[in-house]
């Protein structure tokens, strides 16, 4: 799959998806990692073809959602944390990528799509050091619907908020650790509603959220600064009083950033 995803980011415009979607003696690319897909495959052949899909997607290949979704949706929650990685992080892409197309199959396919996340999520063991990378990938998904499949959520959009700040800041996952924080750093700086809270109640949870992440995403300081900073001189009291609840570490890490 790291193969597949280097081929398609630096040779898509050369045909790469052609060739993957082109018939052999053995029948296509496409057509055997979607064999590998099949539920009486192992795990590790399942995570490589869930792998796959999430490059060729990502990288242009949006005419396989409505194939390739129903599977992903249904790995979210298998037993093999791997699969259950490959499957949400492919779920996410899908709702970055897919527009219109992924409500319709989440809908056609009779999924709650909240509800499945959220289950896993919540299961007894999801932080154990054998499950924390794959829940890290269902929370950046959950994000990733938060952001570009909103209305799918329905009322239940303000729980799912919610429950992602409520796992923030990831850390097992790398890749998700960082585009959390910056999703959730770009959509509070862009004073979204939701994200904010009613009457800003979620304010100091972002702040905790960045004091949290301070260290270890260095890469982002300058953007945690400016949305401090623009916490600070557009809500004034309220940024004092989320300030307060912090403990003297996170203050100080926040007190960095100012």
């Amino acid at each position: 799959s790291d193969l597949v995803g280097a081929l398609l980011r630096t040779h898509a415009s050369h045909g790469f998806l052609t060739a993957f979607e082109t018939n052999s003696a053995r029948g296509s690319l496409v057509q055997l990692s979607a064999s590998l897909l099949n539920p009486e495959r192992s795990g590790p052949e399942r995570h490589a073809a869930l792998c796959i899909f999430d490059e060729v997607i990502d990288n242009g290949g949006t005419a396989y959602i409505e194939k390739v979704l129903p599977a992903m949706l249904a790995y979210v929650s298998d037993p093999d944390p791997d699969v259950r990685q490959s499957a949400s992080f492919g779920v996410g892409v899908c709702a970055e990528k897919g527009g219109q197309s992924f409500p319709s199959v989440v809908t056609g396919n009779g999924a709650n799509i909240f509800s499945i996340l959220r289950s896993v999520a919540a299961a007894q063991d999801s932080r154990s050091d054998a499950n924390e990378s794959a829940t890290d990938n269902v929370i950046s998904c959950l994000a990733k619907i938060i952001e570009f499949q909103r209305p799918l959520l329905g009322a239940e959009a303000s729980a799912a908020v919610s429950l992602w700040l409520s796992y923030m800041p990831i850390v097992a996952d790398a890749e998700s650790a960082v585009t959390s924080l910056s999703r959730l750093l770009r959509l509070s700086e862009a004073g979204d509603e939701l994200v904010l809270g009613s009457g800003l109640a979620n304010m100091q949870i972002i702040l905790r959220v960045v004091a949290d992440a301070a260290q270890s995403q260095v890469a982002l300081k300058e953007h945690s600064k400016s949305v401090v900073r623009g916490f600070q001189s557009r809500f004034g009291d309220q940024f004092s009083a989320a300030i307060s609840t912090l403990s003297e570490k996170q203050k100080h890490e926040i007190g960095c950033l100012l």
